[in-house]
């Protein structure tokens, strides 16, 4: 968590795939600043397909250590040279810029034959 992307100006991920596919993308964010306030870390989250979302990684909790924010996208369509942009909000005075902990894809089988469940495939473990 401590090795996190960060920038006072834009983050660009590309993807180096050259195919089509569908998968899961999910952002992890941590504040780590303890200097950090509710709006030291303002910015937003370009996913292709997607509206952009408006992302503040800080937390006010008094009971944790740091706060971990989870943004996760749906059944995503990747196209090749699509990229991932976190940019700062430019209507806040917001310091610190973007920051990416982590990032999990998780490209989802098009196969038909990785779909092909029914019920009696559990309730054949339940009766076991």
């Amino acid at each position: 968590m401590d090795t996190a992307l960060t920038s006072s100006g834009n983050i660009t991920i590309s993807f180096p795939d050259d195919y089509n596919y569908e998968y899961i993308l999910s952002f992890y964010y941590a504040e780590l600043n303890s200097t950090a306030n509710a709006s030291s870390r303002i910015f937003y989250l370009d996913v292709p397909g997607q509206e952009d979302s408006l992302v503040n990684p800080y937390s006010d909790r008094a009971d944790a250590v740091f706060s971990a924010n989870i943004y996760t996208y749906w059944d995503m369509a990747y196209t090749p040279g699509a990229d991932i942009v976190l940019y700062p909000d430019q209507t806040v005075s917001s310091p610190l810029g973007p920051i990416a902990n982590a990032l999990e894809t998780w490209e989802m089988s098009t196969n038909p034959m990785a779909t092909m469940t029914n019920n009696q495939d559990g309730e054949l473990l339940i009766w076991l």
